[in-house]
């Protein structure tokens, strides 16, 4: 189809009752998030601007717009192929402007009515690149952008990428699984609701660490040996860490929101951009401050209800439900305060499967995902491993101060 002013796009498919959710939320408060890649090689910027456009043409969403019926009835993505990537080029020889880079992206919304729902920034150096991807929530999760990077470098090093197919939204690809009853909270206190920070327009906090190998594969090992999960670690140690650093930790509960990966309940899903995922949440009363261990299991076992196939299918229930009634934006995000509150988002990618050479291009580095959901105090770590390596990235418009040095030094001392 052509528009009015000769613009070539087609409609791909209503939203999914989450994606529909999600832009709702989005438009009370910004909620979309970004990934950098930090790359060594000597590169042309012209060369980025060619792999970007190639990755926009291999995976629909990363080109697409989102376009409301009047009537409120249904809520389309619609194809834009005439609109690029945009791409923000930084000169810069100092590394380090990556995260005041990224902080200036988190402060800018994405409009949604125009195509596309991503945009870029290349920190641009004679032998090395940070590149910036930044999305909106209705269109990717963290692993939908560590794909398109990959792809991207696969582009930089002359691969060709294969056209995919616009994916179905998650609930749809769990229609025919049978919907469970809905999960007993762990505590009371998961029914108190979170309250929304000001908006001010500022940039917020960020922060990284990453992990040297011998300590990553220290972490993972000791968290087998003492019957929890690397996640588990995480939560425990920004939970302490917290809790000694910020007395309003230590004297409420504290919520810790783990998004889930769907993308194994899904058929037909692999490295395609979209959204993919659930979220759980465990629940840690004051006086739980450690043994480290005991805290680390306590997370596996609350999140365990939440990684199954009856709870995805419960909760795809719950969205759906929610669009055939379609709510304005202040009352869905009424609804996310009081359903899904927290005061730490812990987001772990797992081991990125995505590759570190690509020619004559090395990733040394991937941050992220970098994401707030709008609460007041709100602490966000974005965790990946690539190449063996566990990088953190913290992100906070109200930063505990020393959170992540400190979770980092705990969560190191005890894996030894």
């Amino acid at each position: 189809m052509a528009s009015p002013s000769g613009e070539i796009y087609s409609a791909i498919r209503p939203l999914g009752s989450f994606e529909h959710f999600l832009w709702l939320m989005d438009q009370n408060r910004p909620i979309h998030f970004g990934v950098v890649c930090e790359v060594s090689g000597r590169t042309e910027v012209g060369e980025w601007r060619n792999a970007l456009a190639a990755v926009q043409k291999s995976h629909p969403f990363l080109s697409v717009r989102i376009d409301p019926d009047p009537a409120g009835k249904t809520t389309r993505f619609v194809r834009d192929q005439n609109e690029c990537i945009p791409l923000r080029v930084v000169e810069s020889t100092d590394a380090a402007n990556w995260q005041r880079e990224l902080a200036s992206e988190m402060s800018r919304p994405i409009e949604w009515r125009r195509a596309p729902l991503v945009r870029a920034v290349l920190l641009h150096q004679s032998n090395r690149t940070h590149l910036i991807l930044m999305a909106h929530h209705a269109v990717a999760d963290g692993l939908s952008l560590a794909y398109a990077t990959r792809d991207i470098l696969l582009a930089m090093a002359g691969e060709s990428l294969v056209p995919l197919a616009a994916q179905h939204p998650y609930e749809d690809l769990l229609a025919d699984a049978p919907i469970a009853a809905p999960p007993k909270p762990a505590h009371v206190e998961a029914s108190r609701a979170a309250k929304y920070r000001p908006m001010d327009g500022s940039p917020p906090f960020v922060d990284s660490h990453i992990f040297d190998a011998e300590t990553t594969q220290a972490i993972v090992r000791r968290s087998r040996e003492e019957q929890t999960t690397v996640q588990g670690a995480l939560c425990a140690a920004f939970l302490l860490a917290g809790r000694k650093l910020l007395a309003d930790w230590a004297e409420q509960p504290v919520r810790c929101v783990s998004p889930i990966n769907l993308r194994k309940f899904c058929s037909g899903v692999a490295d395609d951009v979209g959204l993919f995922i659930g979220r759980g949440v465990s629940i840690h009363p004051p006086g739980e401050e450690g043994p480290f261990w005991s805290v680390a299991r306590s997370v596996k076992e609350q999140l365990r209800q939440f990684e199954s196939l009856d709870f995805t299918t419960w909760m795809a229930s719950k969205w759906r439900k929610m669009a055939n009634q379609p709510p304005d934006t202040n009352t869905v995000a009424a609804f996310y305060a009081q359903a899904m509150p927290h005061e730490l988002l812990i987001t772990n990618l797992g081991r990125l499967a995505v590759g570190s050479q690509f020619g004559s291009l090395k990733v040394e580095a991937f941050w992220g995902p970098a994401l707030t959901m709008g609460f007041d105090g709100e602490q966000s770590i974005g965790v990946s491993t690539l190449d063996g390596r566990l990088a953190c990235l913290h992100v906070s418009y109200r930063p505990i101060e020393g959170l992540l040095p400190t979770a980092a030094s705990l969560l190191a001392s005890e894996s030894r």
